[in-house]
């Protein structure tokens, strides 16, 4: 999609965390040479490596699945409303029914309750700290000693 995006002057965003994921064309020379595994793709389906593919912008990020999570925050403190962000309840719903319709966790190429070796439950309290943060940021100040 990306490829089209820019074949149609689209803007667009990469996301990723080990060089693999679609966007990381823009620094496919870094890739290669800095990760580990970066001359030869790791994904367990053997396909090609996202580094063909560049984006306007590349937004590296510890786990791919935050990266975009934080996009999302933004988006939402800047157009004002808290409800663009997703839930932690509908996160651990997403992860749970990625799992169960097949699915496996990439690091361990397993059925556990885990995104990118971190245990599901912390992508879980990820979403809740930025629902927090875009909450608390969109109110006004209130009274108080901390205010």
């Amino acid at each position: 999609m990306a490829v089209e995006a820019a074949q149609r002057g689209v803007f667009t965003i990469g996301v990723g965390d080990h060089g693999n994921e679609v966007g990381f064309g823009r620094i496919a020379d870094a890739v290669r040479d800095v990760m580990p595994h970066g001359r030869r793709c790791q994904c367990p389906c053997g396909g090609g490596m996202g580094t063909a593919v560049a984006t306007d912008v590349i937004f590296p990020a510890v786990i791919s699945n935050w990266g975009v999570y934080a996009i999302e925050a933004v988006l939402a403190f800047l157009v004002k409303d808290p409800n663009v962000m997703h839930s932690p309840k509908l996160e651990e719903r997403i992860i749970y029914a990625c799992l169960n319709a097949g699915g496996l966790e990439a690091m361990y190429c397993s059925n556990s309750f885990v995104v990118d070796s971190t245990q599901g439950e912390s992508s879980v309290a990820v979403v809740q700290l930025l629902n927090d943060l875009v909450r608390l940021n969109l109110q006004g100040p209130t009274t108080g000693v901390a205010h």
